[in-house]
């Protein structure tokens, strides 16, 4: 999770008094949605302070349904064996989308996909468990550090 970054005097000036911090946490939601340019999930914690989640295009839309990557990456890395995981689409022509995982796992691990999937199906809809599993020995990732997902993408498609 990154923090929102915006402007300072939008997130303090609605906290001068004249407003309850919780609408001055609206206020400033609002106004963050007419400056973003990006269809953004915006998550405001117990301390009313303001989060960037994923974009609204990060979603896989299978057979109609959204999926979060994020919502089924952390449920995944709850799995023993698994060290971290990035869930990403294929295209699928009767679904659109599958949900996909590559998954790294813990050294001198086992794993068994059939378990991951019992697992998976105690913590998420049936629909958002991954259809394609794929063991990398570690994710592929851009020069900034963050996970590269169209490399992903492009490394399993037709697989």
């Amino acid at each position: 999770m990154r923090f929102l970054t915006t402007p300072l005097f939008i997130i303090f000036v609605p906290y001068a008094g004249f407003l309850s911090p919780l609408k001055a946490c609206f206020l400033t939601l609002l106004i963050f949605s007419l400056y973003s340019n990006v269809d953004e999930t915006i998550l405001i914690d117990s301390d009313n302070f303001l989060h960037v989640e994923m974009r609204r295009s990060d979603l896989i839309v299978t057979g109609g349904e959204n999926v979060n990557p994020l919502e089924v990456e952390r449920a995944i890395n709850e799995f023993e064996s698994v060290a971290e995981s990035a869930v990403f689409p294929l295209n699928d022509e009767k679904w659109g989308q599958t949900v996909s995982v590559a998954v790294a796992l813990k050294t001198n691990r086992e794993f068994n996909a059939d378990e991951l999937k019992k697992f998976l199906a105690e913590h998420l809809a049936n629909y958002k468990i991954p259809k394609n599993i794929f063991i990398v020995d570690k994710l592929p990732r851009t020069e900034a550090g963050k996970i590269n997902k169209p490399m992903l993408v492009k490394m399993f498609a037709g697989k």
